[in-house]
C-alpha cells in the first residue's frame, strides 16, 4: 500500500490527522488479513470475494466492519479502482452478505 500517496489524497480532501491515521491503519489491517488468510500481499490485487470473506471474518470476531469499509472505500477511491469502489460498501448491504 502506498501510505504516503494515500495520506496526501486524504489531506487534499481536508480529512483530519486522526481520520487519516485511522484510514491508513484500517486499510493496512485489511491488507495484512489478505496476506495472512488469502496469500495475497497486495491490497491493489484483491477481489470482491476477498472483501466479503474479510467482512464475514470480522463479524465472526464480533467486530464492527463500518470503519474498515469507509477506509477501504477511500483507499480504492484514491487508487481509482472503481471496480472495487462499487462493492457493497454500506452498512445496509453488508448486513445482507
Amino acid at each position: 500500500m502506498n501510505k504516503d500517496g494515500f495520506r496526501t489524497f486524504l489531506k487534499k480532501q481536508k480529512r483530519s490527522e486522526g481520520t487519516i491515521a485511522q484510514r491508513i491503519r484500517l486499510s493496512g489491517e485489511f491488507e495484512a488479513y489478505c496476506h495472512d488468510y488469502h496469500n495475497n500481499t497486495d491490497i491493489n490485487a484483491v477481489k470482491p470475494e476477498d472483501l466479503h470473506a474479510f467482512i464475514s471474518w470480522m463479524k465472526s470476531q464480533c467486530k464492527s466492519v463500518n470503519s474498515y469499509l469507509w477506509a477501504l472505500y477511500r483507499y480504492y477511491d484514491y487508487k481509482q479502482m472503481h471496480q472495487c469502489v462499487s462493492w457493497p460498501l454500506t452498512c445496509d448491504n453488508v448486513k445482507h452478505l
